[in-house]
């Protein structure tokens, strides 16, 4: 096998966030080669105050549900921080309806 085809497992995390328009529940999919401290945090569009923040030690892979059905809508963005560096940041509508 020739080594220099051969590619390093990748650091960077894979991060998803679906749906982005929601009546309020919305998912985070997250999976990285090497576990890390990973901090979710949900905050407001306009204004940035935190409505919600998950703290994963240690976090590898897996989906991080977010539930914001009582809030009404508004805009949101999910922030996503690994190792204290942000990495992912995506907006979320959370509407009344779904036509």
């Amino acid at each position: 096998m020739n080594r220099r085809l051969v590619a390093a497992p990748a650091v960077e995390p894979a991060i998803g966030l679906f749906p982005t328009r929601t009546l309020g529940v919305t998912t985070m999919d997250y999976f990285c080669n090497t576990p890390a401290a990973v901090v979710a945090k949900i905050v407001t569009d306009p204004g940035d105050e935190v409505v919600e923040e998950r703290r994963l030690d240690r976090f590898r892979e897996g989906d991080v549900e977010f539930d914001l059905t009582s809030r009404g809508p508004q805009r949101y963005y999910l922030e996503v921080f690994v190792d204290g560096v942000m990495k992912f940041r995506k907006r979320i509508r959370v509407v009344e309806k779904i036509d």
